[in-house]
């Protein structure tokens, strides 16, 4: 049994409800006084942070979206004076500005903590070399496993999303106990292992803490078996710290969530109504010890379930089902978040395609592929060969230098996509 903070970590359920509620309305004392967006809120829903005496309480808080982060950037949220902050990092941005995050002393040293518990909770020792493989810099993925790994004592390699080739000879050298990266980066490196005809054996590798995009059982089974490790799932936001929020452990029945850091519901997407224990829904956070950026009940898009049952590692913190889907239009390509408002924005630039596109994601070799079917315009093109080679290949590059990923594109007939409602369809065969 790994357990890394037992206080917390194997807390009663009701202890853990006493300190969530007290966390709580200290968090919600501090947004008001110290954030105008939320003392607006409060006062026009004639809310007073008194008001907030259980956990149940919240429900008087609306929820908060990405879209009211994007209105209150860069600091209008922030909770801190800006000489407070010590790091910045941010979200991607593939859909408008990137939301930027700050962070306070007090908030790295969290972090830290809740990495080292991810780690601890797979087996990761002082006696590892661990090797990370997301990328660093305002990615939260790189640095957040970093300090991590660093607060166990175990040895880093910092070689960030270089190619698997180059992680394959960096992993023989230094005898790499530990793959920290995305489940596409390690497909990667089991595909290239096989190209290159290297015994796994070969390796030093044992264990694989993988996240950042959605996987499944076969995928993992694929992983294992290619790598010959034991490979466990993580999950974490940018928006709320980056990794961390939950983890697995070695008995791998869903990822426990640090009920002293955060505070879990599972809602209807549809009509914002709180569900119960193992309904499926959207799940919303609340940071309930961030200085510098904290949130109220953030709705994160990802659908999944609570269960509250002791784990057989000992563990008394709920545990969220694995994250297969959103409720939004999000496609993960091989770890990259592809908006098809975005898309279509792109298609829409170039006078001579039709209003209607089919996104089309399959996965070949564990990797993911993605078509995009669009419509021409009836008479924009003379059936000349170098016209429908040149649209293709603007549309690839835009594609390209907007999300680093390689798509094929298919012009069709102007009506062959008729029978889609609205300006987009999407397949996904995976």
């Amino acid at each position: 049994m790994f357990i890394w903070d037992t206080r917390y970590e194997t807390m009663a359920q009701e202890e853990i409800q006493q300190f969530q509620l007290e966390k709580l309305q200290a968090l919600i004392n501090r947004l008001y006084l110290n954030i105008p967006y939320y003392k607006k809120i409060f006062t026009e829903r004639n809310i007073k942070p008194q008001d907030i005496k259980s956990l149940s309480d919240i429900k008087k808080i609306p929820f908060m979206d990405k879209d009211v982060l994007r209105l209150n950037q860069p600091y209008g949220l922030f909770a801190l004076p800006l000489r407070e902050i010590i790091r910045f990092h941010s979200t991607s941005g593939t859909t408008g500005k990137p939301i930027a995050v700050g962070y306070s002393k007090n908030d790295i040293n969290h972090w830290a903590e809740l990495v080292a518990r991810t780690l601890n909770a797979v087996g990761v020792t002082n006696n590892d070399v661990v090797q990370i493989a997301f990328e660093y810099g305002m990615f939260t993925g790189g640095l957040g496993f970093h300090y991590g790994a660093e607060k166990i004592g175990a040895s880093i390699i910092p070689v960030s999303n270089i190619n698997p080739e180059h992680q394959l000879e960096i992993m023989k050298n230094y005898r790499t106990t530990v793959l920290i990266a995305t489940p596409t980066m390690a497909l990667n490196l089991a595909n290239v292992l096989e190209k290159l005809n290297i015994n796994k054996n070969e390796l030093s590798l044992r264990i694989g803490l993988l996240g950042a995009e959605p996987w499944n059982e076969e995928i993992r089974n694929f992983i294992e078996e290619k790598l010959n490790i034991k490979a466990y799932d993580s999950y974490g936001l940018s928006e709320i710290i980056g990794p961390g929020v939950a983890f697995e452990c070695q008995y791998k029945e869903g990822l426990h969530l640090s009920e002293d850091y955060f505070y879990a519901e599972i809602i209807n997407p549809e009509t914002g109504e709180v569900l119960g224990e193992k309904e499926e829904g959207e799940l919303v956070l609340t940071t309930l010890t961030k200085e510098a950026f904290p949130l109220l009940r953030y709705r994160t898009r990802d659908i999944t379930s609570i269960s509250k049952e002791k784990c057989k590692c000992g563990r008394t913190i709920l545990r969220i089902e694995r994250l297969k889907k959103r409720t939004d239009d999000v496609i993960i390509i091989n770890g990259v978040k592809i908006y098809p408002e975005v898309l279509s924005k792109i298609v829409s630039e170039e006078d001579s395609l039709g209003d209607k596109f089919e996104i089309k994601v399959s996965r070949e070799e564990g990797l993911d592929k993605i078509e995009i079917d669009v419509e021409i315009k009836s008479g924009s093109f003379a059936n000349v060969l170098s016209d429908f080679i040149k649209i293709t290949e603007v549309l690839k590059s835009k594609i390209r230098v907007t999300y680093n990923i390689e798509s094929t594109i298919k012009l069709v007939e102007s009506t062959s996509l008729s029978h889609i409602k609205k300006r987009y369809k999407i397949t996904d065969l995976r």
